[in-house]
């Protein structure tokens, strides 16, 4: 057996994996399994990502939200000082 052959032969033995093709590697998203667990459905990948949209602009907002009330009650406990 040629030597460049037997080395390969000796990697995949070594690791099988890479006989695997990559496209078969799915995304596994735990997030959309969860929301297809709670509400008992298959949502499709188009209302995932929106989904995601409303829920990263909701955060965003909330961000903002939560950083004018902390300005807010630290500026008025200055004043009360």
């Amino acid at each position: 057996m040629d030597e460049y052959f037997k080395e390969k032969s000796l990697k995949l033995l070594a690791n099988p994996n890479k006989l695997k093709d990559s496209k078969q590697l799915l995304k596994n998203d735990t997030l959309k399994n969860e929301i297809n667990i709670k509400f008992n459905c298959n949502i499709s990948d188009n209302l995932y990502d929106k989904l995601l949209l409303i829920i990263k602009k909701e955060i965003i907002i909330y961000q903002y939200v939560d950083d004018i009330i902390n300005q807010v009650i630290q500026y008025q406990s200055l004043e009360i000082d």
